[in-house]
């Protein structure tokens, strides 16, 4: 009867030892998922997700990135980085109809205030800043510039090569 209690004892010690190592594991994933900034990686290439971290337009950014049209043999982000700099100061964006339906209906009600998505021209950088020029396009219309008062903003970044990115802005005032 005694050697019963003793298992018992150090089994429940087990139990709560582990429960405790899941909550901590737990509680760090989340930390580390829900910083401001996180640098992913797709496709070999960088992002940065500036501002509000929302994963669903993470996921339905990367997601229209990943997206072949019918037809394609390249995804998205492959014919992006194809373009040459005269297509993208032009701000040629691939499958521009979907691009809308997800950015300005779908996440419309979370950010009703502005939805971009385009091309940003790097020219350089002095300094450690980069020098960049952004284009509107018809599709999104201009980008925002510095806005005071936000109550929600989202920002990524995709790099395609070193003289371009494609950029996704959504942004919810106050």
């Amino acid at each position: 009867m005694l050697d019963r209690r003793a298992q018992v004892g150090e089994t429940m010690t087990w139990i709560v030892a582990t429960i405790v190592i899941i909550v901590i594991l737990v509680i760090s994933i989340y930390i580390a998922g829900a910083s401001g900034i996180a640098k992913k990686a797709i496709l070999g290439r960088e992002f940065e997700i500036k501002g509000h971290n929302d994963l669903l337009v993470t996921k339905s950014f990367v997601g229209y990135l990943l997206t072949k049209e019918e037809g394609e043999i390249e995804n998205v982000f492959g014919q992006m980085v194809e373009l040459n700099e005269n297509e993208r100061i032009q701000n040629i964006i691939i499958n521009p109809d979907l691009a809308k339906k997800i950015f300005k209906e779908i996440y419309n009600n979370d950010y009703p205030d502005n939805s971009w998505m385009g091309f940003i021209l790097v020219q350089g950088s002095v300094k450690g800043k980069l020098i960049q020029t952004i284009f509107p396009n018809t599709y999104f219309g201009d980008k925002e510039g510095e806005i005071d008062n936000l109550k929600s903003y989202y920002y990524d970044e995709v790099w395609l090569d070193k003289e371009g990115k494609i950029g996704l802005e959504l942004i919810r005032k106050d």
